[in-house]
């Protein structure tokens, strides 16, 4: 349903107060400055997306590192 994965979206992107504040601690003290918050989650999830794109993303070094380290091991017969 289209609808439902527009709500998915939306529910997923402007979490409540109190799920900010998790990431957010200076929500805490100001929790008027949430709408600045969603806004600074978007930025750094669209700067993370362009990054994978582009074949940069912090994520997927990690990953290709894991893979790596994980052939080393299995190298030096650490793990089967």
């Amino acid at each position: 349903n289209n609808k439902r994965a527009k709500a998915s979206v939306w529910g997923s992107v402007f979490l409540p107060l109190e799920k900010m504040k998790v990431r957010y601690k200076y929500l805490e003290r100001a929790p008027f400055f949430l709408p600045a918050a969603w806004i600074q989650r978007v930025y750094r999830y669209g700067r993370e997306i362009l990054a994978e794109r582009k074949g940069t993303s912090s994520v997927m070094n990690s990953v290709s590192l894991g893979r790596q380290r994980v052939e080393l091991l299995r190298y030096y017969g650490i793990i089967k």
